[in-house]
């Protein structure tokens, strides 16, 4: 009996060496329990058996993951990024300018939109004094890319002939279903054509783009014509007060200084020899800087400025790898792109003007 309960000591022993958490119960020593074996993990223990968190990553890491990689030695910032976008500018350019009659310069303007990049890029193309009247229908002026609008002098001016202002408006930047005309006018004193743009692309902060085509003959009365335009400009800042508002074409002897004093005028370089005549006015401060572009070759007269975005856009038209700057087109590209008689128009009026 004594040899037996040596036995069960030891028993005890073992076990409780092999296996701690077994409890046994040695009160009487001719009778015994083991009561059901139980393991207990402390806190630390049970965190350290917890698997590990799957990694999420946040959507500005997804972003910048998926990212392409900037080429070593490429440059950064917001002119080289705005650059790298596909006609994403946050002001758009424009090029404006006195035509005096556009009916023989359709053709050049055409080719200058398909050749040259500031005319290609450019988002507005306003056109002062186009001279059209009710029997050129739009299909007759329509340039490849651009969507035409116009506001053509009537009898209300007085006058029978000249006049007239026009906007074309390039399709990459806005689409022609986003284009609405708010205001056609034509008095004896000023002529105005007022649009109301929403492109593709416009930052947050601006809903919508308020574009205003100007023509003021020399001998209206500037001061009638200030006010006559200050309030449609009001009215377009009433209903949207956080809008982009361009005012240009041609103000002649007016300007905007005393009726609007809170909008800026941008055009700092002559456009009719010596003279400023052509302004472009816009409630964004340093939002454009002013370029002097060749005038269309038919005629002397005509003067353009291209409006480059400086402080919002800092845009230029975007550089495509392996493409080269273009050249303004030889005569023989010319000859190739307009028609035969179209053509023969243009180099006889470069005859004319050498």
């Amino acid at each position: 009996m004594r040899f037996g309960a040596y036995l069960v000591t030891i028993s005890v022993i073992i076990l409780s060496i092999i296996r701690p958490a077994v409890q046994i119960d040695c009160r009487d020593s001719s009778s015994y329990t083991i009561s059901k074996p139980f393991i207990q993990y402390s806190p630390a223990i049970l965190r350290s058996l917890r698997p590990p968190p799957i990694a999420t990553l946040t959507s500005a890491q997804d972003d910048s993951n998926q990212r392409k990689l900037r080429k070593r030695g490429k440059k950064g910032g917001v002119r080289a990024r705005f650059r790298r976008k596909a006609f994403k500018p946050p002001l758009p350019a424009i090029v404006t300018g006195n035509a005096r009659s556009l009916n023989n310069k359709l053709d050049e303007l055409s080719t200058n939109t398909r050749f040259l990049s500031e005319y290609r890029e450019a988002g507005l193309i306003c056109i002062t004094e186009t001279w059209f009247t009710e029997n050129c229908p739009d299909s007759g002026i329509n340039i490849d890319g651009f969507s035409v609008y116009r506001s053509d002098r009537t009898a209300e001016s007085g006058k029978t002939r000249g006049g007239g202002v026009c906007a074309y408006i390039n399709n990459k930047w806005c689409n022609n279903n986003n284009t609405h005309v708010t205001e056609r006018t034509c008095t004896p004193d000023i002529e105005v054509l007022s649009l109301s743009l929403r492109p593709y692309y416009l930052p947050r902060e601006f809903p919508k783009v308020n574009l205003n085509v100007v023509y003021v003959p020399p001998q209206a009365n500037a001061k009638r014509a200030e006010d006559y335009l200050s309030n449609p400009v009001q009215e377009q800042q009433n209903k949207s007060p956080d809008s982009v508002i361009l005012i240009t074409g041609d103000f002649n002897h007016s300007t905007l200084e005393s009726s609007l004093p809170t909008f800026f005028q941008y055009v700092t370089c002559p456009t009719r020899k010596e003279k400023i005549l052509d302004l472009c006015y816009g409630n964004i401060a340093e939002g454009y800087k002013s370029t002097a572009l060749p005038p269309l070759v038919t005629s002397l007269v005509a003067s353009c400025i291209d409006f480059l975005s400086e402080r919002w856009a800092c845009w230029s038209p975007p550089e495509v790898e392996g493409e080269s700057y273009q050249h303004p087109p030889h005569r023989s590209q010319i000859n190739n792109n307009i028609s035969l008689t179209a053509s023969r128009l243009l180099f006889d009026s470069l005859s004319e003007n050498p």
